[in-house]
């Protein structure tokens, strides 16, 4: 199917249609009419399939939310509840790549197959889990941070542990020591991983409030790539998730 400019289909609109000639594709560029989350599209006959949703989360402190958000929205949804979706995926799909991703400023959950059925599972998994999360206070505890009196009172948490890990590093002192001075009053200035001596004191209310925040259809993108039907996916997320939902604010 030929795409143009101002085509409309399943509640989006084509904003932009590219030639990219380097890769053999066309750049399609699409608009939910409602809560205007964006797709971009690179149609091309590759059989390696990926997408990746992107999250823009700009930290406002060095607690570490949108690590720790990163971590949990792949720990059950509306519907998979089961415990962790995501290693089940890992370990029974055909994946060729499987990730979820904490950047200075956004959030991202890449995957890829070169198996459609396959694609097509891990797509409704992870469209899931972006956009109807359990968020359970005990996985909270778990990933993120916790009290512990186990061996003497102390915090435990995957990301916390991780981070004191991480900031214990010659070359990660060093780095933040050099440039987080230069950026000022600015998301730039903070740890978007987690500072462990702030992630200490997040709360559960805190890090509910930041998913409310920030995974809204207006401050989420959506990357596809490869031979698919790419009607079909639009469709499947107006039908299940966009349709009846306000689009948010974006995160500026």
């Amino acid at each position: 199917m030929d795409f143009f400019q101002g085509q409309k289909g399943a509640g989006f609109t084509v904003l932009s249609v590219d030639e990219l000639p380097d890769y053999k594709a066309e750049g399609i560029l699409f608009e939910h009419d409602r809560t205007k989350l964006r797709v971009y599209f690179v149609k091309c006959g590759d059989q390696e399939r990926f997408f990746a949703y992107t999250v823009y989360t700009p930290p406002e402190n060095s607690k570490g939310i949108a690590h720790i958000i990163e971590h949990t929205v792949l720990a059950g949804s509306r519907r998979y509840p089961v415990k962790d979706p995501f290693m089940l995926l890992a370990r029974n799909s055909c994946n060729t790549f499987l990730n979820a991703l904490t950047g200075v400023d956004r959030t991202y959950y890449p995957a890829a197959s070169t198996v459609m059925k396959d694609f097509d599972n891990i797509f409704a998994v992870y469209t899931d889990a972006v956009f109807d999360p359990l968020l359970r206070e005990e996985t909270f505890m778990q990933e993120g941070i916790r009290l512990s009196s186990e061996g003497g009172l102390h915090f435990e948490g995957v990301v916390f542990s991780e981070m004191l890990g991480e900031m214990a590093e010659h070359e990660f002192i060093l780095s933040s020591a050099s440039t987080k001075p230069l950026f000022g009053d600015s998301p730039y200035q903070y740890e978007s991983g987690g500072d462990g001596r702030d992630i200490c004191t997040l709360t559960y209310e805190e890090y509910r409030e930041a998913y409310r925040k920030f995974y809204v259809p207006g401050n989420i993108s959506l990357f596809l790539y490869g031979d698919m039907d790419v009607w079909e996916k639009l469709s499947f997320l107006d039908r299940e998730y966009l349709a009846g939902r306000d689009g948010g604010k974006r995160v500026e």
